[in-house]
């Protein structure tokens, strides 16, 4: 899987791309709509010769709006835009360049963006033309000197006879150089910024060099995320560490073509599907949430089934949807963060059962550490070694320097068959804020009874529960709308209380007495409201909760 001769790990992502223009730069880097409105016109591959010519083409436009900034002092540059691959574009072009690139989600709130960019010193923003009140708003609200619209993608892409930017630094010399700002999903309060570096894009690169585990592989599409040659769709925002990964490292280290899809459009699942029959993808990076919904329509579901490779992350699948996916040998678990890329894993090998397909089996070399948290969960936290520094993030990040562990926060249970358990699989359960206290130090873990809710009943699509400091607590249940009868598409009308409430009493049947939901505490939550969601696709817990605080406090006044 690797060549003896390549110093995997080591290589800088601009140095890679300039590579492989000279050796195959007719080689596809990404692929993208011919019509964002209709892809049953198909899809157009870019080369790596195009992205390297875009990069150049940026790197020139920088240097004369912005200049070429100082040796070693790397100023921040913020840049937002439309949906579309200017963000790997505008990340190595600021590079060549001397600069870093604060990359702020499009869903945060203006408060959010303002703290970021007060934060990282950011007095100069650049953007995509559609946004550019909105981000001179922002540039004037924290004193910045200017706001500057990119050009059109379209426009670097095919920009003829651009000169080449030099970019020659040795690995050595480069690999702690800052690329790009990106911050936690702020679920607990303003964003955490982490920049990532040169060095830790090559983490992807260092995969290739996992000792195998029992005589499996471990340098597998998982890890790699896909594997050359295959085509991989990128749904996350690219503004996302994981989003611009995927568009960036991930074709350059491992070989596969990221496709992307319309722009102006967020994932749905009939988007979904369309990608699904038209793009010609082998697999993708899937938030559970739209998985659940592929799979509840039977032709969606249908489509979704002929891929090759189905990797889920940022929450937990349902059962039913993952017996499906393994059933069929295409599904498989990642889990990552912000601060640490994605954790190593070992694949599931044919000698184990496809039921285990929710279990992680950490690599030994990743530093996965578990600690109790409470009753059968235990808390993920990586370890420094020799071998994590290697492949894990957290100790290359420029804000944690120096620390030797790092508390995830994320909850596993092991195996309930002490021979798998031994063999080091866990079963992702949720997060450490997931864990409420009743009075009377009353512990619930909410995450548990959300999980048994949406697995228990496909009319749930989301549930979130809550009550800290209260006596008992309360439920907040999104729910899909009623399948209409003899059809495969889904009608307006949404479900209601009656339709789910057996499913309720079930689920309470399986916890305490006294954190049992009741009746009079559980709100459905209407079309005008839907829940909040993180970039990656699960539920924004403290967003979803401020929403519909009251709606909360008059269902405790009448109860």
């Amino acid at each position: 899987m690797h060549d003896a001769g390549t110093s995997y790990g080591r290589r800088l992502v601009i140095s890679v791309i300039d590579a492989i223009v000279k050796s195959t730069p007719e080689r596809p880097w990404a692929s993208i709509p011919l019509n964002d409105d209709d892809l049953s016109e198909g899809f157009r591959d870019l080369s790596f010769a195009q992205l390297a010519t875009a990069i150049n083409a940026a790197a020139w436009w920088l240097h004369e709006t912005i200049g070429k900034a100082p040796s070693g002092e790397f100023p921040t540059v913020a840049y937002l835009g439309p949906r579309d691959l200017r963000y790997p574009i505008i990340v190595m072009a600021a590079a060549k360049v001397g600069w870093k690139v604060l990359l702020p989600s499009l869903l945060t709130s203006m408060e959010a963006k303002t703290h970021m960019a007060r934060e990282t010193k950011c007095k100069t923003f650049i953007c995509g033309k559609a946004l550019f009140s909105a981000v001179e708003t922002l540039q004037k609200e924290v004193g910045g000197e200017k706001t500057l619209v990119v050009p059109e993608f379209e426009d670097l892409i095919s920009t003829k006879g651009v000169l080449e930017y030099e970019y020659r630094k040795t690995w050595e010399e480069g690999k702690e150089d800052p690329l790009a700002i990106f911050h936690t999903s702020g679920s607990s309060g303003l964003p955490k910024l982490v920049t990532w570096t040169n060095d830790m894009y090559a983490t992807v690169d260092a995969t290739r060099l996992l000792p195998d585990v029992d005589g499996i592989p471990s340098y597998t599409p998982t890890n790699a995320l896909m594997g050359e040659g295959k085509r991989f769709w990128v749904m996350l925002p690219l503004f996302h560490s994981a989003g611009l990964l995927c568009a960036l490292a991930g074709p350059v280290f491992s070989g596969f073509t990221a496709v992307v899809g319309p722009a102006s459009k967020i994932p749905t699942p009939a988007l979904a599907d369309e990608m699904h029959r038209l793009a010609n993808i082998d697999g993708g990076l899937y938030a559970p949430a739209l998985l659940e919904d592929l799979i509840a329509n039977p032709s969606y579901k249908a489509n979704l089934l002929k891929l090759s490779n189905v990797i889920f992350s940022g929450a937990p699948l349902s059962k039913p949807s993952g017996d499906l996916l393994a059933q069929k040998g295409i599904v498989a678990p990642m889990i990552g963060s912000t601060e640490g890329a994605w954790w190593s894993t070992v694949p599931l090998d044919g000698k184990l059962d496809w039921r285990d397909w929710e279990y992680y089996r950490f690599h030994p070399s990743s530093g996965a550490t578990f600690e109790p948290a409470h009753d059968d969960l235990y808390e993920l936290v990586a370890v420094k070694t020799p071998e994590s520094h290697v492949t894990m993030n957290f100790w290359k990040v420029p804000e944690l320097k120096g620390i030797t562990t790092f508390r995830t926060k994320d909850l596993f249970s092991p195996h309930p068959d002490p021979v798998k358990a031994e063999k080091g699989l866990w079963r992702y359960r949720g997060r450490t804020d997931d864990l409420i206290v009743l009075t009377g130090e009353v512990k619930m873990y909410v995450a548990s009874a959300e999980e048994r809710l949406k697995t228990a009943n496909p009319l749930i699509k989301a549930a979130v529960a809550g009550g800290q400091g209260r006596k008992v607590p309360f439920l907040l249940l999104e729910l899909r709308a009623i399948e209409e009868e003899n059809k495969n598409t889904n009608s307006e009308e949404l479900g209601n209380l009656e339709d789910i409430w057996k499913t309720v009493e079930e689920v309470n049947k399986t916890i305490l007495a006294q954190t049992r939901f009741r009746k009079e505490l559980v709100l459905i939550a209407g079309n005008d409201k839907p829940f909040v969601r993180l970039p990656k696709g699960p539920v924004d817990r403290r967003q979803t909760l401020g929403l519909y605080e009251q709606e909360i406090e008059a269902m405790y006044a009448k109860a």
